[in-house]
């Protein structure tokens, strides 16, 4: 299989806050197939960008952290109404970021197959490659109208019909589905029913650029968190409800007393950044929050952490975290939440795990990691050993493209 595979990812960067999760997957799967293909693009509504460009716009400089405001027009307007328009405009969207899909030029080119990232209303991509005459790959992340319920998102009277006509349709054309989790796999067969070519790949790492570096520890130490002595507990990502974060900070507050020297390293930005900046606070624990950074510098921070977190607010996840990856890639002891796909790892061997939405459980597993780092450290090598042999995302695409042929 050669040629220049093409990767869709339909998500705008306008108004977004923080890591753009989904333009930092689709590019890394690009650089993936870059690597072995000798080329690939990533198709977005900024253009047809390579992998590289892609991934530096996937972490956008973010203005000053406020609290989130909306117009006062919009508090007499019901939710629902909003997220009825918005669906509105989704078919919209998708239909002027087809037409605007350069088919000569993808024509021209020996392009292998085309991948799309799944979204409500999505399908230019799976169109590109049919005009293209390749196969189509769908990559889940998640079922949206299913996500958005979990959110608060309400759409009543046409929550079925969303999925019926926004979602099912995508999903059952596709040559080949890709669900990052047993979760999303399950979601997708009720959606779409029976069908082959669905497999399940979880997310990946670069396992080059998130690596260990024993000799900048102690400048990327004093980059993230200044030259005092700590004990750094870290996470990055994208400040959402679903993260669990406000979870961390009661843990961080119980351990004042026990690891005096404790410092939350929070790199990362979004609409949930003042509630956690605050509660930390009002809490009395010392937390740093440098905000967004560009994604590769985001293993300077990693480096910095002595144990990093991955939390969800219960037992019901369906993500597939690549923070999680980026830490153990980076060789850093992981603390995760037992919920989902992360329940479902070797607790002990290559993580800790504990129950989600328990802070007691997480500040005994942060003091455990504190208390004993000779355990920590084979932990964190082990894990690190295990990313390297099978979650990179190299090793994803040989998973995807194995499938492919079968297919």
């Amino acid at each position: 299989m050669s040629g220049t595979p093409l990767f869709v990812c339909q998500v705008r960067r306008a108004g977004q806050r923080g890591p753009i999760a989904p333009w930092i997957t689709m590019a890394s799967w690009a650089r993936a197939a870059a690597t072995r293909h000798g080329d690939a693009w990533v198709l977005t509504p900024d253009g047809a960008l390579d992998p590289a460009d892609a991934l530096a716009r996937a972490t956008p400089a973010a203005p000053p952290v406020g609290p989130a405001s909306r117009p006062s027009w919009r508090r007499w307007i019901p939710e629902a109404a909003v997220t009825l328009a918005k669906d509105g405009r989704r078919i919209g969207q998708n239909r002027t970021f087809e037409r605007a899909l350069d088919r000569s030029r993808w024509r021209a080119l020996e392009v292998p197959y085309v991948f799309q990232l799944h979204g409500l209303f999505w399908d230019a991509g799976l169109r590109l490659a049919r005009d293209v005459g390749v196969p189509s790959v769908l990559v889940v992340d998640a079922c949206q109208v299913e996500e958005a319920r979990s959110w608060g998102v309400r759409r009543p009277g046409w929550s079925q019909l969303a999925e019926r006509t926004g979602e099912a349709p995508a999903l059952r054309a596709a040559d080949l589905v890709v669900c990052v989790s047993d979760e999303v796999a399950a979601s997708v067969a009720r959606i779409a029913g029976p069908r082959p070519g669905v497999i399940v790949v979880p997310n990946g790492v670069d396992t080059e650029l998130f690596a260990p570096d024993v000799g900048a520890r102690a400048a990327d130490r004093a980059h993230a968190v200044g030259a005092d002595p700590a004990f750094v507990v870290g996470w990055s990502g994208s400040f959402r409800t679903f993260h669990g974060l406000e979870v961390l900070v009661e843990a961080a507050a119980k351990l004042r007393d026990r690891i005096p020297e404790l410092i939350l390293l929070l790199v990362g930005d979004g609409l949930g950044r003042l509630a956690i900046e605050l509660a930390a606070r009002d809490a009395g624990v010392r937390a740093v929050f440098p905000g967004t950074v560009r994604y590769t510098e985001v293993p300077r921070y990693l480096r910095a952490m002595d144990v990093a977190v991955a939390l969800a607010p219960g037992a019901q996840f369906h993500y597939s975290p690549v923070k999680l990856r980026e830490y153990q890639a980076s060789g850093v002891p992981v603390v995760a939440a037992a919920a989902g796909e992360m329940g479902r790892m070797s607790a002990g061997d290559t993580l800790l795990t504990v129950e989600p939405g328990d802070p007691g459980a997480l500040a005994r597993a942060i003091e455990q990691v504190h208390d004993d780092t000779t355990t920590a450290r084979a932990m964190a090598d082990r894990a690190r050993d295990l990313v390297l042999q099978t979650g990179s995302w190299a090793a994803r695409l040989d998973a995807v493209e194995t499938a492919l042929g079968r297919a």
